[in-house]
């Protein structure tokens, strides 16, 4: 179980931080990092040692990223090719072609990446007896508790929903009928859009290649409008870069 503080708790914690940290500039964002940092370190362990469901997991995933992010970048849960990385947990994307694809888009668009977090919806790999299945409503709203507290603890100005199930823990709609228009999350603004592990899946199956292109351009443009929104409301933050986002 998470360990959640009572609020006079939470208040002699952070007033014993600032008690005796004179010499920081600002202690009250001293306090309030160091509190999320210790608030993310508990989730993961508690992600690590967690076996309430009966998907028999052999890979979880865990928050990843910068704790102060203005960005989280959430994801539906573990992917096949991570099981293969023969670890106990991973990070979203990692050890996938999807990481570096990532990675080269924040390159084209001006994003600082280091200023992102991120996290799955769904901790535990949802694969059952070698077939994909879409999970179960009671297996999302047990695991993603972990994601939305996350969000709460990072509270970033921003949040992108990469693909259905992150979708379905705030809104229950299909993404055909709401990817690139903006849906609240926790008080927070969220661009739903599709996920490239998705988009993969269908092109394996061949697809119609016509469907293929255009889910992948509506990924990029909805990334995209996301981060327009960032630097329109806040072009001081740390995530895009002075000139702004860079159109792909």
């Amino acid at each position: 179980m998470i360990t959640i503080f009572s609020e006079a708790e939470a208040k002699k914690a952070i007033t014993d931080i600032i008690a005796n940290t004179s010499d920081i500039k600002d202690p009250m964002n001293f306090a309030r990092s160091i509190v999320k940092i210790n608030a993310i370190k508990k989730v993961n362990e508690t992600i690590r040692s967690c076996d309430d469901c009966k998907i028999g997991a052999p890979v979880k995933t865990i928050g990843y990223g910068n704790p102060n992010a203005s960005v989280m970048m959430i994801c539906d849960y573990p992917i096949d090719q991570q099981i293969k990385l023969n670890k106990e947990c991973v990070v979203p994307f990692e050890g996938t072609k999807y990481f570096d694809s990532f990675e080269m888009m924040f390159r084209r668009l001006g994003i600082n990446k280091d200023e992102i977090f991120w996290m799955n919806s769904m901790q535990c790999y949802n694969k059952k007896n070698k077939i994909y299945r879409c999970p179960y409503s009671y297996e999302i709203e047990k695991c993603s508790v972990y994601m939305k507290y996350m969000v709460d603890v990072i509270h970033p100005s921003m949040i992108i929903l990469l693909g259905s199930v992150a979708l379905s823990c705030f809104k229950k709609v299909p993404m055909n009928d709401i990817h690139g228009t903006w849906i609240d999350a926790f008080t927070i603004p969220a661009m739903p859009t599709y996920s490239p592990s998705y988009i993969d899946q269908l092109e394996k199956l061949d697809y119609d290649p016509d469907k293929i292109k255009y889910l992948k351009n509506a990924m990029c443009k909805d990334i995209t409008t996301a981060f327009e929104y960032l630097q329109k409301k806040y072009p001081y933050n740390n995530v895009t870069n002075k000139e702004g986002v860079i159109q792909i």
